[in-house]
């Protein structure tokens, strides 16, 4: 008889708890959300225009290109750019994607903790790549100095916005 009168009770509970506004709403949000992420297509084409826009300039670079969780897309070290580059480069895009910011601009963060984060780099040479609103990535460049680096990666984010945001616009 005892358990009887709990579950009556516990239900008697349970009803009321429920039909309280703070724990059950007509309007339930939804347990997840929707997420833009390059192609892996995109972000090759970034590195390509990227080399080709460098070599313009004069410069052997490496480019890398990260997904917004700063998650390696594409990497190309151009053939006389020096082997380091590659790394520094990935830690310039995983900067400009994970600050949302060209890294040329984030000079004020050099002297700050953020600095030591061991996969970032905060120096010229990183750009986010955005459209619609969206963060996609980000792009890093390194094998020349830092305003031509910063001019590269800046051109690499830029070369495929107009595709992103047609693509944004259809979502």
């Amino acid at each position: 008889m005892k358990k009887h009168h709990f579950n009556a009770t516990f239900l008697a509970i349970l009803s009321l708890l429920l039909s309280n506004p703070c724990f059950a709403s007509e309007e339930e949000k939804p347990l997840n959300t929707k997420v833009s992420l390059l192609t892996s297509d995109t972000a090759v084409q970034i590195a390509i225009n990227t080399i080709r826009y460098c070599r313009q300039q004069g410069a052997q670079i490496s480019v890398s290109v990260v997904d917004r969780f700063g998650i390696i897309q594409a990497q190309i070290r151009d053939t006389l750019a020096a082997p380091i580059s590659a790394p520094i480069s990935l830690r310039k895009a995983r900067a400009a994607a994970n600050f949302n910011a060209v890294t040329a601009t984030l000079k004020q963060l050099q002297k700050s903790p953020l600095a030591n984060i061991e996969n970032l780099l905060i120096v010229p040479g990183g750009a986010p790549v955005n459209a619609g609103g969206i963060l996609y990535g980000g792009v890093g460049v390194s094998g020349s100095t830092g305003e031509t680096d910063q001019k590269c990666a800046s051109f690499g984010a830029q070369s495929i916005q107009d595709d992103l945001e047609m693509m944004a616009d259809d979502e």
